[in-house]
């Protein structure tokens, strides 16, 4: 008898304790539409945005947002001008986080979004906001032809930690319209007031977003702290800046930022014409502050193309101190890595621009120029050390190098095992240090003492319209294996844009791309959007 009261207490006291860690669960699902009523798959007890946004809905109780809740968004969503719609209350945890995510069909929209975001997860943690496959948010009527002319956001994350932004179709934040007889900028906005997303804080993932008419797109505004960026496979375009890195922090910022996979393209539609040149169009531009502290960066696999405008600056833009705003403080203490990346440029402009880094290591891509003015640049470089510049196919450039303070350890072993083709003419080798401007490959293998593997084709280096090697290309088994260097945040080196792998032993192709790779035909360029 009395081992049976035993078991009858245990077995009590264990149904005790089950409803009791029950009671603590925070719900599985909550669903949320424009008015609460039911509507879509959002039939179970919906909510209307105020009861998302009302902090004591959040905690651990059975019909609370807590870690593991996943908040379902229904139908659409018309908000007020300068209204945020969604505000984060609380955070997830490991292993549980906090999921806001978009159910097919999904709108957000208003006139304007609040410049502090249509969504904001600020100072919170373990959240992802998940656009589902076709969620949506943007403006109405925001823009230099429609009704307002406001600073506007669509997703406010800064100070996320452990926090992830996928899938969401960004449009129209402010529709921008080229005025190329403008001569002024009295009347334009500040093009870093309207943006897509805005986010810093520890572990952040922002990827397969598709993002459209903005000033700024991606904004990475790191802060002290902040570890673990990723900006990876999103679509952007009829944009000012596709990708900004420029932060507040000052101290213990440990990224290793990783920028890849994404597709920038076409950006005249921000033009101010040639007298006023109001914006400068970037695909990433990096700056900060004399007090930016030493920074790793990784920008890789990424396309940049299409119709970049009159105003366009470069595909890669890494701030020097002659602006006031270098991307790595007052010392060459940051280096960035790029590879694997098609830059195809127009308009007399530059692939990159490169301030003030130091041992910057710039690998394996395919720069692609239209024209031979001065201003057509594949890769200018200046104030940088230890540099490396290896196995690079370039074709069509006013100048395939500008460098001045162009630092390397040993010219001979780190400016080699390029692909060239067709100088058009202009002075495409240019070197200050070492007094060389030249239109001509031989005088610059000679007078440089560089490039002695490398190839030049006087008309094209004869890339496919997906930009991979033809059969008879000058870039196959043209350049360095370079296998060696594949470890920790380089590994991707050792594959081609498409993933395709690089041969462990014998020469790699120059360029972006392996010869009979088989690369993903890019996204169309030239897109427009319009306003519903």
């Amino acid at each position: 008898m009395r081992m049976a009261h035993i078991m009858k207490k245990l077995i009590l006291g264990v149904i005790v304790l089950f409803a009791s860690v029950a009671g603590f669960c925070s719900a599985t699902d909550i669903y949320i539409t424009p008015t609460g009523t039911a509507q879509g798959v959002c039939t179970i007890s919906p909510q209307p945005p105020s009861w998302f946004n009302t902090a004591s809905n959040w905690g651990s109780g059975s019909t609370q947002i807590g870690p593991g809740t996943t908040v379902h968004l229904c139908g659409t969503f018309t908000g007020t001008a300068n209204q945020q719609l969604l505000t984060f209350q609380g955070s997830g945890t490991s292993g549980n986080p906090i999921t806001l995510h978009f159910e097919s069909g999904t709108v957000l929209t208003a006139p304007y979004w609040a410049n502090t975001g249509a969504i904001a997860a600020n100072g919170v943690s373990y959240i992802t906001i998940d656009g589902g496959t076709n969620g949506v948010i943007k403006n109405s009527a925001n823009g230099t032809s429609l009704a307002n002319k406001m600073p506007s956001e669509a997703v406010n994350a800064v100070g996320c930690n452990n926090c992830e932004i996928k899938n969401l179709n960004i449009s129209n934040i402010y529709i921008h319209v080229a005025n190329e007889s403008e001569a002024s900028c009295s009347g334009e906005i500040d093009q870093s007031e309207v943006r897509a997303i805005l986010f810093s804080g520890q572990n952040v993932l922002v990827h397969d977003n598709t993002i459209n008419d903005v000033g700024f797109a991606i904004w990475d505004q790191f802060a002290n702290g902040d570890t673990n960026h990723q900006i990876y496979n999103n679509n952007i375009y009829d944009i000012d800046h596709a990708i900004i890195f420029a932060g507040v922090g000052t101290s213990g910022v440990s990224l290793g930022e990783s920028i890849h996979d994404n597709h920038v393209h076409d950006f005249a539609n921000w033009d101010t014409g040639v007298t006023a040149n109001c914006f400068h169009h970037d695909g990433l531009h990096a700056y900060g502050s004399s007090s930016t502290p030493a920074l790793t960066l990784y920008f890789y696999n990424n396309l940049c193309d299409g119709n970049l405008g009159t105003n366009f600056n470069a595909c890669m833009f890494m701030e020097g101190t002659g602006s006031g705003t270098p991307w790595t403080g007052n010392s060459a203490g940051s280096t960035y890595y790029a590879f694997n990346n098609v830059l195809v440029t127009n308009n007399s402009h530059s692939a990159v621009q490169d301030y003030l880094g130091n041992g910057d290591t710039f690998v394996n891509n395919t720069v692609l120029c239209s024209d031979a003015l001065a201003g057509d640049i594949a890769y200018g470089a200046s104030a940088s050390t230890a540099n490396l510049f290896l196995n690079n196919a370039e074709q069509g450039c006013g100048y395939f190098v500008m460098w001045n303070s162009f630092g390397v350890s040993n010219i001979s072993t780190s400016v080699d095992y390029n692909a060239y083709a067709n100088a058009q003419g202009y002075n495409a080798f240019n070197y200050t240090d070492m007094s060389i401007d030249t239109s001509s490959f031989t005088p610059w293998k000679s007078s440089c003492g560089c490039d002695s593997h490398a190839v030049y084709n006087s008309s094209s280096l004869d890339l496919s319209t997906t930009y991979v090697p033809n059969s008879g290309s000058p870039v196959i088994t043209s350049a360095k294996n370079l296998t060696s260097m594949c470890t920790g945040n380089l590994t991707a080196l050792c594959k081609d844009k498409a993933g395709n792998a690089r041969p462990t032993s014998g020469n790699w192709d120059a360029g972006a791309y392996q010869y009979n790779s088989s690369a993903t035909p890019p996204i169309p360029t030239g897109v427009t959007a319009s306003v519903n």
